[in-house]
């Protein structure tokens, strides 16, 4: 097995690191966004569900029944 120069040796060190640190900060920025990214959907879900619960127990429409636009039979 041969072995590398010094200079070549630190240069490969050096790389490794860098993409080390780099892998590690990429993996660190996904689970931020996909935790963000859950925590929207969840907000948003849980505001439709609340919104659509008060709109159905105000009265103000059927919600079982088709809005009026569309027809009642198919061809």
């Amino acid at each position: 097995m041969t072995t590398f120069r010094l200079r070549s040796q630190l240069f490969i060190a050096a790389l490794l690191i860098i993409l080390g640190l780099t892998g590690s900060l990429l993996f660190f920025i996904r689970r931020s966004i996909n935790a963000e990214i859950q925590k929207q959907v969840r907000n948003g879900t849980d505001q439709s569900v609340r919104a659509f619960e008060s709109v159905a127990a105000s009265g103000k429409c059927s919600c079982l029944e088709p809005p009026p636009c569309w027809p009642t039979s198919l061809p």
